[in-house]
């Protein structure tokens, strides 16, 4: 039968195109319908665009306790329909938050606080840490055949309240610190173009904390009442109390402070001895008068040799070198004392070593 027949032209000498005939065979049931038109869903999802999501905070760098508004915009290509459906940022320190669009954006709030605060960095020198806020595009249905989900991101800044604490002495005796107080300057800070804290400040050591000193530009002078301190190494600890906008910092900085100082006698039995002989070594920890005795423990160092430490008794202690450890020659003994009631002390002796088979 003539083709013409088959797709319903007449039987004549009139020219048909090859596509029409295998669209007439196609629609006869002849032949299978052309490729292009069997796409699969696989293909199908896959030409589906990912739109750009844009996330943009009111400031790059705020101060630890104000808010941020972040406004987060989906944009499809041109000529595509508007993108449609939520968005739902994330950051650090505070749960996701989803929110439907409107006009293609939609803008969060984060109250002060919401975002994890830095310690000054901008003393450091460093480059400055920043948090991630990341916002998620989920397409809703009318969206779904043209926009497949997508996400963007962007980084913020945020500052606490930088102090310094600075001791007036970094040691005072033990008759200073029972009879006077303990002057210590306080300098509070923030990055480059943000507000110089206020508030107040207080100063803690041990179980002691001092009465709050409000910041005046920046500074404040606080003062550790006489009896606070003990002998030894004293920590002390400033706490800022946070202003509208800065969180508060407890223990935000520290010094150290030394109290009483000792002396360490060191005096071997005998200037010169053998080698074949045992040495016994006596050391003093002296604190002077009026200061309470010291207590902790001393050790011996001399070339490779350490002794195991011993407790002080009413501030002395003795220790026996073993014969055949100190080598031939001019020895320099040391002795550590450590782990008492005083900050950490050494002393030094010499002695002669005759070599003896």
């Amino acid at each position: 039968m003539p083709i013409s027949a088959l797709v319903g032209f007449p039987s004549s000498r009139r020219r048909v195109r090859a596509g029409w005939v295998v669209l007439g065979l196609a629609a006869a049931g002849l032949l299978p319908l052309p490729a292009a038109s069997q796409t699969s869903p696989a293909q199908r999802h896959s030409h589906r665009i990912a739109p750009a999501v844009i996330v943009k905070p009111s400031s790059f760098a705020i101060a630890s306790a104000r808010a941020l508004t972040v406004t987060v915009r989906v944009k499809g290509d041109s000529g595509e329909p508007a993108p449609t459906g939520s968005v739902t940022l994330s950051s650090p320190g505070s749960s996701p938050e989803a929110k439907t669009l409107s006009g293609g954006s939609a803008t969060f709030s984060l109250t002060g606080g919401a975002l994890e605060a830095f310690e000054c960095y901008s003393a450091t020198g460093l480059p400055a840490p920043t948090d991630i806020l990341l916002a998620d595009f989920a397409p809703d249905a009318a969206s779904a055949s043209t926009y497949r989900p997508a996400s963007g991101q962007t980084s913020v800044t945020v500052v606490g309240a930088c102090t310094a604490l600075n001791p007036g002495l970094l040691a005072i005796t033990w008759q200073q610190a029972k009879l006077q107080a303990t002057p210590f300057s306080i300098e509070a800070s923030s990055a480059p173009g943000l507000p110089v804290p206020t508030g107040t400040v207080t100063l803690t050591t041990g179980n002691s904390t001092s009465p709050p000193v409000m910041l005046s530009n920046g500074t404040a002078t606080v003062s550790i009442p006489p009896g606070t301190f003990t002998t030894g190494s004293n920590v002390v600890y400033s706490n800022y109390a946070g202003d509208a906008n800065y969180l508060p910092r407890p223990m935000s900085a520290s010094a150290l402070v030394s109290v009483g100082g000792v002396s360490v006698t060191v005096t071997p039995s005998a200037p010169r001895t053998s080698s074949t002989q045992p040495l016994t070594v006596t050391v003093r920890v002296d604190a002077g008068p009026g200061g309470p005795a010291p207590t902790g423990m001393i050790a011996l160092i001399s070339g490779s040799y350490m002794s195991e430490a011993m407790q002080l008794t009413n501030g002395r202690a003795a220790i026996t070198i073993p014969p055949r450890t100190l080598p031939a020659g001019n020895d320099t003994i040391e002795a550590d004392y450590e782990g008492g009631n005083y900050a950490e002390a050494s002393g030094f002796a010499q002695v002669t070593v005759n070599l003896r088979h």
